[in-house]
């Protein structure tokens, strides 16, 4: 229990952490052909928003509205996009034969609106 306590406070990164290691040149770019993460002003702010959402959900902060609405759809398009970036166009993930990298290429494509 110790162990994993300590794993905890001190080797995972959080999200903040890894995006900024994701802009950063210097952790990226591992193979000629990697790239670095550009996020957009609206990503920005569509990841800040889902965090915030999930402290809430996490940290059980009752409200009146938990729940992501239409009007914030756009939320999870533009979240998508990092993670579809990240996973298809960085070039730092290796997917070993084709059919894992379908499969990502599906579970990505089901979160398009």
């Amino acid at each position: 229990m110790a162990i994993m306590q300590r794993l905890a406070e001190s080797d995972l990164n959080g999200i903040g952490t890894i995006l900024t290691k994701c802009k950063d040149p210097t952790f990226m770019m591992l193979n000629t052909e990697s790239k670095v993460l550009k996020k957009t002003e609206i990503q920005n702010k569509a990841i800040e928003k889902l965090k915030k959402y999930r402290d809430d959900f996490a940290y059980f902060k009752p409200k009146g509205l938990t729940i992501i609405t239409e009007t914030e759809e756009c939320i999870i398009d533009e979240v998508v996009e990092v993670i579809r970036f990240l996973a298809l166009e960085s070039n730092n993930i290796t997917y070993y034969n084709l059919d894992d990298k379908l499969k990502v290429v599906k579970l990505i494509g089901t979160f398009r609106f």
